[in-house]
């Protein structure tokens, strides 16, 4: 007999680790034909400090000789022995052993987050046979996981990976891939490629088939399958990522399988797989690895990677970031290496074994938050001073709320470059930025700008600190809240590298509509058309288009502002070489992690029916969205 023991790492201090010895092997057992799998569960306590910790031990070839084989006789001839499955059950805090015999394979424990899941603990042991679940209750933990097989629940496997299992050539390595990237969370994803891309994703908690992703158009790429697909699922599970093999990302809206937008990223030489995605920062960016192959005629076996960071709601031109990464020692990646990724924090294991923080490794910090140097400009809107030093003929617009009676308001100007030709102007309701195209200051004339940035709310805003740089500023903000009983939010806008143009163009169009109730001069039609032509710039750019409709309510601000043109040309927009809209609709709110990712938010529809109640609007917008549900609600047999 064998003994083996895993060792426990704190998050917080890497440098130490806790030993916790397992019950022995049978000896003889050869090491190649072992596969290991482990899984760690949320806390299973009141005091958040129990969890428990899954060791799933089984033989290789045994793991598909079900489907394969049909029996091991060529193992026993050979003189080889396998390991009879085994799994073990470990409290962290008493360190009590549960473990069966009978079953092995890739195992998960269920994020018990979920409603379904209340005061449970499932784990999941997926095989070649199909998926096993053992639902052990809070009250009754003391007793054993698997002492009665008749009392876990088993799922075939989906028909398209049995056959692939069936059909692969490297029969155990193949599937145990599949099986490790097939489960995401509480979900089993299966990828399949005929006439289009298509993903399936089955509940574990349920067994039914939840979605069904679809790529909208037949794709003109050849059907070469490079490598087993990697999936990564939002932490508020809104936004599934995918790739198979390639550079390329193709990211879907969970609430109903349509497509948001591909990115092929912009690989250097070599390059030939993605071999991670993760979403970090709340949800708002994507960490990627890429490997690529220093001697492409494969001579040598050395591979060196590339770390990618994608924002994903910003519209900085700069959002898609990759630097080389700079350790002698590469990240482990493979079928059972892969980065840890939990609340906020994420790990992973170089060739030598180390753990180490992959957020805090300083090559991921250069380009997951990139800075250049900024210099703080005192500034102060409390006395409604105007802190602008600039002459009349140097401000590149003049009135930037016009709906004020009198010309006396608070406003503060500041250049942004050297040749003065992008100016911020921070003022009582907006921060705008703004323009011009010729950069020659002899001959700027008032057609020659153009607004850049729009940030507006009803109520006057506090600016508390500013910072500038070249063609960049980080403002820090205190908005009074539209509810009496809420205190004031604190906002930070960096622009341009972590604002949405958009977001912020769509939602200032409502509030000028509102502040058009006090004056409707030249001035605010004229700020009015150069946030319409603004938002408009987006419209053709329908990636960004879609990532900022699905977090934020900007159709809302179309309806309330009335803004009947952008809208009909919203929803009649199809995207290049595809026959699909632009528009994606959403039933949920964006919600952070911790918050209820189920909280349904009011329809496009019901905007539309309340403005011409209260405002007694047009019906012509109500009819371009009924028109709109009509044409398409046959086109996708998802719920959505």
């Amino acid at each position: 007999m064998e003994t083996y023991e895993f060792k426990l790492y704190d998050v917080d201090d890497l440098s130490s680790s806790k030993p916790i010895p397992i019950s022995t092997l049978e000896s003889g057992v050869n090491d190649k034909h072992l596969c290991w799998s482990l899984a760690i569960s949320n806390c299973v306590d009141d005091g958040k400090n129990e969890r428990f910790i899954a060791l799933s031990c089984f033989g290789a070839r045994k793991f598909v000789n079900d489907i394969v084989y049909g029996d091991d006789e060529r193992d026993l001839e050979s003189g080889d022995k396998y390991l009879r499955s085994r799994i073990w059950v470990i409290s962290t805090t008493d360190r009590n052993e549960i473990y069966t015999s009978s079953i092995g394979g890739v195992i998960r424990f269920l994020d018990s987050d979920d409603s379904l899941l209340k005061n449970k603990t499932v784990v999941i042991i997926v095989n070649a046979s199909g998926i096993f679940k053992e639902t052990m209750n809070h009250n009754a933990r003391k007793q054993r996981f698997f002492s009665q097989l008749f009392k876990i629940e088993q799922f075939e496997l989906p028909q398209q990976l049995s056959i692939r299992i069936r059909l692969s050539r490297n029969p155990w390595q193949n599937s145990l891939e599949l099986l490790y990237t097939s489960i995401i969370k509480n979900h089993f994803m299966i990828h399949s490629f005929k006439d289009r891309q298509q993903i399936e994703m089955y509940s574990l908690i349920t067994g039914d088939l939840e979605m069904l992703f679809k790529r909208h158009e037949s794709s003109l790429a050849p059907n070469i399958i490079l490598g087993s697909p990697i999936f990564a699922i939002s932490q508020n599970e809104k936004i599934l990522a995918f790739c198979r093999g390639t550079t390329s990302i193709t990211l879907y809206f969970m609430e109903n399988g349509l497509e948001i937008t591909a990115k092929q990223l912009e690989g250097q030489r070599g390059i030939y797989k993605i071999s991670a995605i993760n979403f970090i920062d709340e949800d708002s960016k994507l960490l990627i690895i890429l490997e690529e192959k220093e001697d492409r005629l494969r001579e040598t076996s050395k591979n060196h990677q590339i770390f990618v960071v994608w924002d994903l709601f910003t519209t900085f031109e700069n959002s898609i970031r990759q630097i080389d990464y700079s350790e002698t020692q590469p990240i482990k990646m493979n079928v059972t290496h892969r980065l840890m990724n939990s609340h906020g924090k994420m790990f992973a294991v170089n060739d030598s074994g180390d753990i180490f923080s992959v957020l805090d490794q300083k090559d991921v910090a250069l380009i997951r938050n990139p800075s250049k140097a900024i210099t703080k400009i005192d500034i102060t809107t409390r006395e409604k001073s105007d802190t602008s030093k600039l002459a009349k003929n140097r401000i590149i617009i003049n009135n930037v709320e016009p709906w004020h009676p009198n010309k006396s308001y608070f406003r503060t100007s500041v250049y942004l470059d050297f040749i003065e030709s992008t100016q911020l102007i921070i003022s009582s309701n907006t921060i705008q930025v703004w323009k011009h195209r010729n950069n020659s200051i002899e001959n700027r004339e008032n057609r020659d700008r153009v607004l850049e940035y729009i940030w507006a709310r009803k109520k006057e805003i506090d600016v508390q600190e500013l910072k500038i740089g070249k063609r960049e500023f980080v403002l820090k903000v205190s908005v009074p809240s539209t509810k009496h009983s809420t205190s004031p939010k604190s906002m930070i806008m960096h622009w341009p590298n972590y604002v949405n143009v958009l977001e912020g163009a769509c939602r200032a169009l409502y509030v000028l509509r509102e502040k058009k109730h006090f004056v409707a001069d030249h001035h605010t039609k004229y700020l009015v058309d150069c946030t319409q032509r603004l938002a408009r710039k987006y419209i053709t750019k329908y990636g960004i288009f879609r990532l900022t409709s699905i977090r934020y309510p900007i159709m809302k601000y179309f309806i309330k502002s009335y803004q009947e043109s952008l809208i009909n040309d919203i929803l009649n927009k199809k995207i290049n070489k595809k026959n699909s809209n632009i528009y994606i609709p959403r039933l949920y709110k964006w919600t952070g992690e911790d918050n209820n990712r189920t909280e349904i938010s009011k329809s496009d529809l019901h905007y539309a029916i309340l403005c011409i109640q209260k405002r007694g609007d047009s019906t012509v917008i109500l009819k371009y969205l009924i028109d709109y549900y009509i044409a398409n609600t046959k086109e996708y047999n998802n719920h959505g």
